[in-house]
């Protein structure tokens, strides 16, 4: 977005807000991640090596989302926000790595399905369609994401050959379009994401722990692919 339609609109959040008025706002991903990184530069907010913090501008609402580089290449993001608007998030077609998420306080709509406390998603690598996501005002919602090459799937879980297991394959697609799925979220991954959420520990205990917890909740979600496929798991 041009410099000046960027201000314009954030000159109009500031408005609606000292109105009191309750509306619809829509952001694209590019929108939201300028207005995020912006709110950055001028709380004067200052990278780590390998943890970033972007807070939600009071304008729109309250909350933050924390993104940490567990292992090369995969990072985890931590997401805790609530608007005081109906909030529309617009994705377009793009090249798309493998995603694991999970919601465990609210929810919100997206174009494929609701994810809320029962469910988690699985978004794998290909080709994304375009999509929206809807979040209902004053609703708080926190959650998780992990994101990573598919390749790292066969680090990470390898079959004998040392590849990526066979029962896999079909979250990783490169000129194809992406599998999305939202499966059910039992007691146990949800309980895993509520760990690493309150993660206790810092430094090298953190990121020791973040590992092994990652880990453990990807490895709780693929269990049902793993042991019967996708019909087993009721996709």
């Amino acid at each position: 977005m041009p410099p000046f339609d960027f201000a314009v609109k954030f000159l109009q959040l500031i408005i609606i807000k000292s109105l009191g008025l309750v509306m619809t706002i829509t952001f694209t991903d590019d929108e939201w991640m300028e207005l995020l990184e912006n709110e950055r530069k001028s709380a004067g907010n200052v990278y780590s090596e390998s943890e970033y913090v972007y807070e939600i501008p009071t304008q729109i609402g309250k909350g933050f989302y924390r993104i940490i580089e567990v292992y090369s290449n995969l990072w985890l993001s931590i997401d805790d926000q609530q608007f005081h608007h109906d909030v529309f998030m617009k994705t377009f077609v793009n090249n798309h790595p493998l995603q694991f998420g999970v919601s465990t306080l609210g929810q919100y709509t997206h174009t494929y399905g609701v994810v809320g406390e029962e469910n988690s998603f699985i978004s794998g690598s290909g080709i994304q369609r375009k999509f929206a996501v809807s979040f209902r005002h004053l609703q708080r919602t926190v959650g998780l994401e992990i994101e990573m090459p598919p390749e790292l799937l066969a680090t990470f879980f390898p079959g004998e050959d040392g590849e990526m297991l066979p029962q896999l394959k079909f979250l990783a697609k490169d000129n194809d379009w992406q599998t999305l799925l939202f499966p059910k979220a039992n007691a146990a991954i949800k309980g895993v994401a509520q760990q690493i959420i309150n993660c206790p520990y810092q430094g090298t205990a953190k990121r020791m722990y973040l590992q092994s917890k990652v880990l453990e909740l990807m490895a709780l979600q693929l269990v049902p692919f793993l042991e019967g496929g996708r019909d087993a798991a009721g996709m």
